[in-house]
């Protein structure tokens, strides 16, 4: 009976959180929206050329391939009962298990996957309604590279921010905000073609249509190669720290082992994972995070600037020399600082 309640208690905690997700759920999750003052002038070029129309089978099943949720719910719920029935079976073979308690356990679990299957079952069912679903063209009106190092070697995968400007049904402009992979961003920027997807009156989800072509102004495209360029430069910079904290750990570890009086100084651990946190938000281009990785910079090159020089130590007078002008890029380059602009 002990193995039947943990096992229990196990399941309980898959299935209570993934209950309560799907009951608070959005059938259709709805993009955020943004202000849309500073870009009224680019919103007027597609207003003449909306071209809004239905969704068609094609569109529901690219619909599908970017609305994950509802197939979420399902998948999982289906995997739980699943191994709920094989630890069943495992621990009747095991110990005596009476009818009470086995009928007590599943209809607990029971209740639980039932209220996880309606729902996601019922979410659905919405794309057989095409009738809540509308088609029309959008514009790209800024973009950011989002930068994610993978295991393998070589390869990198990239995340693409977009703002993306249309009309809804009432015929107001509007401006969302939302993330994809870097395969369908090229893809749709290919043929500058933006069709966003409106369910209920609010946007939710682009998909790539061959029938629609937006062109994007040259100059907007000038910015947004500015700002590639200021993501490599930026990550350059995270890649310094994390040598720079790399080899001041390998200093303080070899004093260590000689002396072993002496333990690792906690301070240079911590500069370790500070420095590859740095470079992670560095590569994401979080806001404002340049100039506060070169106000620590700019404090601990004052602090440490007058012991180098009246003992020589040339090795960290080298490296304060390369943290000024990292903090110089990082405050002062154009390309840089609009990575680091908030979308």
């Amino acid at each position: 009976m002990d193995n039947l309640i943990i096992f229990g208690v196990f399941l309980f905690c898959l299935l209570l959180p993934l209950t309560i997700c799907s009951l608070i759920a959005n059938s259709i999750p709805k993009l955020r929206m943004r202000a849309i003052n500073p870009y009224s002038d680019k919103l007027i070029q597609i207003q003449d050329s909306l071209n809004i129309q239905p969704v068609d089978t094609n569109d529901i099943k690219n619909i599908k391939s970017h609305i994950h949720d509802s197939v979420g719910f399902i998948t999982f719920t289906i995997f739980i009962d699943i191994l709920t029935i094989i630890g069943l079976i495992s621990i009747s073979k095991q110990e005596d298990l009476t009818a009470a308690s086995i009928l007590i356990y599943i209809t607990a679990l029971g209740l639980l996957s039932a209220i996880c299957l309606y729902n996601g079952i019922k979410m659905t069912k919405v794309f057989n309604n095409h009738d809540s679903f509308s088609k029309r063209n959008g514009i790209l009106l800024k973009y950011k590279e989002l930068y994610f190092p993978v295991p393998r070697p070589g390869t990198n995968l990239l995340i693409y921010q977009v703002l993306i400007g249309t009309y809804d049904d009432n015929g107001k402009p509007i401006v969302f905000k939302t993330e994809i992979n870097e395969f369908f961003f090229r893809a749709i920027q290919r043929n500058d073609t933006w069709s966003v997807i409106m369910y209920e009156g609010r946007p939710a989800c682009i998909i790539k249509d061959e029938h629609s072509k937006i062109t994007i102004p040259a100059s907007r495209k000038k910015s947004t190669t500015k700002q590639s360029t200021g993501r490599k430069i930026a990550a350059w910079v995270g890649f310094w720290f994390i040598i720079k904290a790399c080899v001041n750990f390998a200093i303080e570890a070899n004093a260590a082992w000689i002396n072993l009086a002496n333990g690792l100084n906690a301070e240079t651990a911590i500069s370790l994972l500070a420095a590859f946190i740095i470079m992670y938000m560095f590569c994401l281009g979080v806001p404002y995070s340049n100039y506060i990785a070169a106000a620590l910079m700019i404090i601990f090159i004052l602090k440490n600037l007058p012991y180098n020089i009246v003992h020589l130590q040339i090795l960290y007078l080298a490296e304060s020399v390369i943290d000024a002008i990292a903090v110089c890029v990082l405050i002062a380059n154009k390309a840089v600082k609009e990575h680091f602009q908030k979308l």
